[in-house]
């Protein structure tokens, strides 16, 4: 609904979070500080869409089956692009998906076994260091095409949303 000037009101939601510096999330908190306010921000904001978006969509009871489920979808590609590319950024192996039973690599690379090494870490050791390189590559171009289809998901979802406002006026 528009105000005297024509303009949607707008909502306001403030979060403080103060973590002791020995806390696990200090670190975060750290990273966050490191970086532009407003690139913090749209992080943040981008994280509570991905993970919860689909969720407010449910709950709140002011969307059409069709609206939730494309923002389901949205969300979940989100959430995956986010996914590649912490796999991307750490070297480890792709997601593995359950069919029928049986577990299927997302490529058809051949890794070893984790192992649990005297340090407390798990060593992944692959076929050829040059797959490192093409999974990098890989990971980078799923990662940028999906993160495209969920721009353009949302912003079918905003025009959407902008229409039937409009209608509302």
């Amino acid at each position: 609904m528009a105000n005297r000037n024509g303009k949607s009101p707008q909502m306001q939601w403030s979060f403080t979070y103060r973590p002791r510096r020995s806390s696990p999330d200090a670190n975060l908190i750290e990273f966050l500080n490191s970086i532009s306010v407003k690139e913090g921000k749209d992080m943040v904001l981008q994280a509570m869409r991905a993970y919860w978006n689909a969720i407010a969509a449910v709950e709140m009871e002011n969307k059409t089956p069709s609206e939730i489920s494309r923002i389901g979808l949205t969300c979940c590609n989100m959430l995956e692009a986010q996914s590649d590319y912490i796999r991307m950024m750490l070297s480890l192996p792709p997601r593995v998906m359950q069919i029928g039973g049986w577990q299927q690599k997302d490529n058809n690379v051949n890794y070893c076994e984790n192992q649990y090494t005297d340090k407390g870490k798990f060593a992944l050791e692959k076929q050829s260091d040059n797959l490192v390189e093409v999974e990098k590559d890989r990971a980078k171009i799923a990662q940028e095409k999906v993160a495209q289809i969920a721009q353009e998901k949302q912003a079918e979802i905003v025009k959407d949303v902008m229409e039937d406002i409009m209608k509302l006026d």
